[in-house]
């Protein structure tokens, strides 16, 4: 490996690790080496045609402003504040729309052992469109009537 003229297994023997992770460490050296190279030749090239590019700069890295943990942090408070927003918001609509219909002793037998079936069923007092077979009987011929009138044309 490389101008020492050993294999991974002696190299392996060596350092006492596996080597498969010698060859892992050989191959992030190789791409850190190469990387670095490309820079450098990136830069010199750079400064041979006259570009003076903030990116020709490579060598020279900066530290972050702010650690990751800082980060995290910020942008976890941010949630909580808009989810408390989402939250007050909810709690000042009316939610009475989409309460359950049901005094508590129609629930009560609904709910109660006797009933085997896995439905459960509470009547609401209000009454529905279509509970009535002779409303949706009307309606049909309503809708069927004014489909009559307005195919009647009158010929010449």
């Amino acid at each position: 490996m490389g101008f020492q003229m050993k294999d991974v297994d002696e190299i392996a023997n060596e350092l006492g690790l596996p080597g498969s992770q010698i060859l892992a460490k050989f191959y992030e050296a190789c791409k850190k080496i190469n990387a670095a190279l490309n820079s450098i030749l990136e830069v010199t090239v750079a400064k041979e045609m006259g570009i003076d590019d903030k990116t020709a700069d490579v060598m020279t890295e900066e530290p972050v402003k702010q650690s990751l943990q800082e980060e995290l942090s910020k942008a976890a408070k941010e949630l909580e504040r808009k989810q408390r927003k989402e939250l007050s918001r909810l709690m000042g609509e009316d939610l009475a729309q989409y309460r359950i219909k049901g005094s508590d002793l129609d629930w009560g037998t609904a709910l109660s052992g006797s009933n085997q079936k896995k439905i459960v069923s509470v009547k609401s007092g209000e009454k529905r469109l279509g509970d009535d077979s002779k409303e949706i009987e009307d309606l049909i011929e309503a809708h069927s009537n004014k489909k009559k009138k307005k195919k009647k044309h009158v010929r010449n």
